[in-house]
């Protein structure tokens, strides 16, 4: 039997604990919050996975953290969505690349804003509407993100 150990870095499992909290995410309410339907994960388990998820992700970078690593209201959403695709794997990439190129012309991305609706979508299993959703929130956020 292989044994797959990876690195967390205790930043990470920090993000985990204040997103949750800044969300309302609790061990009583975890699975409804998140959609978690697999009985067996735990509270602990599922605040651990979306920490590794945070540390994996290449879109985690974007996302603006004050002094206490609390996440800007803007990216609350996104660490929904994280949640909620914990376990789940990835729909058709090729649809849900159509998809997000034609969300990014919706909501008048550039370049900066296309990459970043693509970090944050790229092995979530988004469907349509949350790829849009998605788009909407980094269009809302303005500067480089936009046209």
């Amino acid at each position: 039997m292989e044994i797959r150990t990876q690195y967390l870095d205790l930043t990470y499992l920090k993000y985990a604990v204040n997103d949750f909290e800044s969300l309302g995410i609790t061990e009583n309410n975890y699975r409804e919050k998140l959609e978690i339907s697999d009985p067996n994960m735990t509270y602990e388990q599922v605040r651990y996975t979306y920490a590794m998820e945070l540390q994996n992700s290449s879109s985690t970078k974007y996302m603006l953290r004050d002094a206490d690593g609390k996440l800007d209201d803007a990216w609350l959403n996104a660490v929904k969505r994280i949640g909620r695709n914990i376990g789940k794997t990835p729909r058709n990439n090729q649809a849900q690349n159509e998809q997000t190129k034609a969300a990014a012309k919706k909501y008048n991305l550039s370049k900066e804003g296309q990459r970043l609706l693509h970090d944050n979508v790229s092995k979530n299993g988004y469907g349509y509407q949350e790829i849009l959703e998605e788009a909407k929130a980094i269009a809302e956020m303005g500067g480089k993100y936009v046209k």
